[in-house]
């Protein structure tokens, strides 16, 4: 990565969800313009849609080979992070509550119905995420876990997953200007999933599948 990176002038604690998204679409817009593109690594944009009907797309990364092996293939779903409020699911505060999760699990069915057109082997399908990706595949895994109609996950990996809305940092520090993720930030991105007031409230009736820490 480039030492001369941008990251544009962090949002003070007083930020919205909005002001947010903005700088950190930013920020990982700069990273991405340094990183090259593996040549042997084929995308596919594949459209799908939500329960509700709302239209997503899938993206598959795979070699070549990998593709068009005669084996069916083990496949992992990535979600990838963004503090639910910056990425391609559907994002709070216009859709708070489950629906990020919905997102997630609907491309988990997705997956297992359509194993074969894909050269994908259900029984060996994962899902991992990071940050707030993990958070969602962790709420999708306990979907599947509840005996909803996909197969069975071969396995979850979960890296940094914001799992909790009971932050248990509440800021301020010598170091807290170091952060790039603040205390604050991560209440602002909470309560645009789970509404005003409602982030660490112990009686604000979470559903585990939204905040499973």
């Amino acid at each position: 990565m480039s030492s001369t990176l941008k990251t544009g002038k962090k949002p003070g604690s007083e930020a919205d969800a909005h002001q947010l998204r903005a700088w950190f679409e930013g920020f990982i817009g700069n990273v991405m313009r340094t990183l090259a593109y593996p040549g042997h690594i084929h995308e596919t944009k594949i459209p799908i849609q939500a329960p509700d009907g709302t239209a997503m797309t899938l993206h598959r990364f795979a070699t070549r080979d990998m593709a068009d092996s005669p084996t069916a293939q083990p496949a992992v779903l990535h979600v990838h992070g963004g503090g639910m409020i910056s990425s391609s699911y559907r994002l709070a505060p216009g859709h708070p509550g489950d629906g990020p999760v919905a997102d997630v699990y609907a491309a988990l069915g997705f997956l297992s119905a359509y194993a074969a057109e894909w050269n994908v082997d259900p029984a060996w399908l994962a899902i991992t995420g990071d940050s707030a990706g993990g958070g969602l595949a962790a709420g999708a895994a306990l979907l599947v876990r509840n005996g909803n109609p996909t197969p069975p996950l071969a396995k979850q990996l979960l890296i940094y997953p914001r799992l909790d809305d009971r932050t248990g940092f509440r800021g301020g520090g010598a170091l807290e200007r170091y952060h790039f993720w603040t205390a604050a930030y991560n209440r602002t991105a909470w309560e645009a999933v789970l509404g005003a007031g409602r982030a660490g409230a112990a009686d604000a009736g979470v559903p585990i599948r939204v905040a499973p820490g």
